[in-house]
């Protein structure tokens, strides 16, 4: 009974599609799943349509049927509409104003990825294929071993982050290589987006990615790879976001790179001297950091001395 209600229902969702803006064209989605069902869920979840969505799902379709390279209907909706670059972002909030950026998924999407969770959608699968799958949005390789958590660190607002981790999603997502994380991609979105006035609309989502990774459970002492860790690299460039990271959250890491950025940034006159001297003192007064041994080790910074 239930399969003749699918096959209705599938009917019905191809009809409908002539009638919405699809958010890929038929054969790209034909490409990436072999299966009728598989194929009109990804449609709707594009589309936003939650109505048919919840027809298809009552029907009995898997919402986990994963398609060519391991795309699943959840991967297929966070990209269909194409990847929201941090780059291009930043250009087209300094050359047409930050109203003029357009926030993704909209509602309507953001309400089908939500259909998709609560039915039981895997937000940590994986992108398995050698070279990334062929469809809007995604026709490169760089998101290749790629789950939907670091596609939403990377190029979704917060919303979808935080979605994704109520339903299970890891705060400490590695890429299927190891060569990033969900933190780190978060973190440099922020830095990304961190542009000043030309943003200030976005003011509270240029690093709200990072901190909902945080509150989640993502570790910050934890490198991908043969990287360095977030605290280290804001300590580097980004020291009021450092700052923030070592008074707010459990750090486990190791503290010398982290002085030795912050004496090399007074020592060649990067911005932010006072904040740099500010931090050093705090993790000497406050966290018990022999700061002059490690300066001791790594080169004096000149004429650099903590505040009070």
């Amino acid at each position: 009974m239930k399969l003749c209600r699918l096959a209705f229902v599938l009917a019905c969702a191809a009809g409908a599609a002539a009638c919405n803006e699809p958010g890929a064209s038929a054969g790209s989605e034909a490409e990436v799943f072999q299966t009728e069902p598989a194929r009109a869920v990804a449609v709707a979840a594009c589309n936003g349509d939650v109505e048919t969505l919840h027809d298809l799902i009552a029907a009995g379709a898997d919402v986990n049927a994963p398609g060519r390279h391991g795309v699943t209907p959840l991967i297929w909706a966070l990209t269909c509409h194409g990847l929201q670059f941090n780059d291009m972002i930043a250009n087209e909030a300094v050359r047409l104003g930050p109203g003029a950026v357009r926030p993704m998924p909209a509602l309507r999407q953001l309400a089908a990825l939500e259909v998709l969770l609560d039915a039981g959608a895997d937000p940590n699968a994986v992108i398995d294929g050698d070279f990334g799958p062929v469809y809007p949005g995604a026709d490169a390789y760089w998101i290749d071993r790629y789950t939907p958590m670091l596609i939403a660190a990377e190029f979704h607002e917060p919303d979808v982050l935080a979605l994704l981790l109520a339903h299970g999603g890891d705060p400490n997502a590695v890429h299927g290589d190891g060569d990033t994380s969900a933190l780190r991609l978060a973190y440099e979105r922020g830095s990304w987006l961190d542009l000043g006035p030309q943003l200030a609309p976005f003011d509270d989502r240029q690093w709200r990615s990072m901190f909902t990774l945080l509150d989640a459970g993502a570790r910050l002492e934890r490198a991908a790879g043969d990287q360095s860790n977030i605290v280290e690299q804001a300590s580097a460039h980004r020291v009021a976001i450092a700052s923030i990271l070592l008074r707010e959250y459990e750090y486990h890491g190791d503290f010398d790179a982290i002085v030795y950025n912050l004496y090399n940034g007074l020592d060649t006159g990067f911005p932010g001297e006072q904040e740099r001297l500010d931090l050093l003192a705090w993790l000497r007064d406050e966290r018990g950091i022999d700061i002059e041994a490690v300066r001791a080790r790594y080169g004096r910074a000149q004429d650099a001395e903590p505040g009070p």
